[in-house]
């Protein structure tokens, strides 16, 4: 249960407990996973720190986290805690202040979100946070996928050790 240390954390504000980091460790030792904590026992924060440190070690360029649109600004408000110079965008939603002084959020407009996805993929953000809500309503091409799932290492190596084992399959009992 040492420290995991992540460049770019501001450890004056956010240090991770022993169990965050062990949690964190054994995520990025298998290159993914579940992360079953008890609700408030601390996933956000566990969860950027691997996002951070896979950043850290170029495992991972332009992390996307798909986050239920209740708790969406949280996300954002977490990361901008933990990785203060973090450049995160939210697509998906726009926070505004509402009548009564508070902060208040509705979906953005499919224009704002396919600008705010080109800026990503542009380099402007470092993260982004997606809603689950924008995924309904919004297309993806299908070579836009393909292209994604090349790109993105963890899948890549799913893919070829699935394809590895149906070989051996194949290759034990051809018919």
């Amino acid at each position: 249960s040492e420290p995991l240390e992540i460049a770019r954390w501001d450890s004056n504000r956010i240090r991770l407990k022993a169990h965050q980091a062990r949690g964190a460790r054994r995520l990025l030792a298998n290159n993914g996973g579940l992360l079953g904590f008890d609700v408030g026992v601390g996933k956000t924060y566990t969860g950027i720190a691997v996002i951070a440190k896979l950043r850290e070690q170029g495992r991972a360029r332009r992390p996307v986290v798909v986050v239920p649109n209740t708790i969406i600004w949280k996300w954002y408000k977490e990361f901008l805690k933990a990785l203060p110079d973090y450049r995160v965008v939210v697509i998906g939603s726009n926070r505004y202040v509402g009548r009564n002084g508070t902060f208040a959020s509705k979906l953005d407009t499919a224009e704002e979100r396919s600008l705010k996805w080109r800026q990503f993929q542009a380099g402007e953000f470092d993260v982004a946070l997606v809603t689950f809500s924008m995924l309904g309503r919004t297309a993806v091409r299908a070579e836009s996928f393909s292209e994604w799932v090349y790109e993105t290492p963890v899948v890549v190596r799913k893919l070829g050790l699935e394809a590895r084992a149906l070989a051996r399959i194949v290759e034990d009992d051809p018919d």
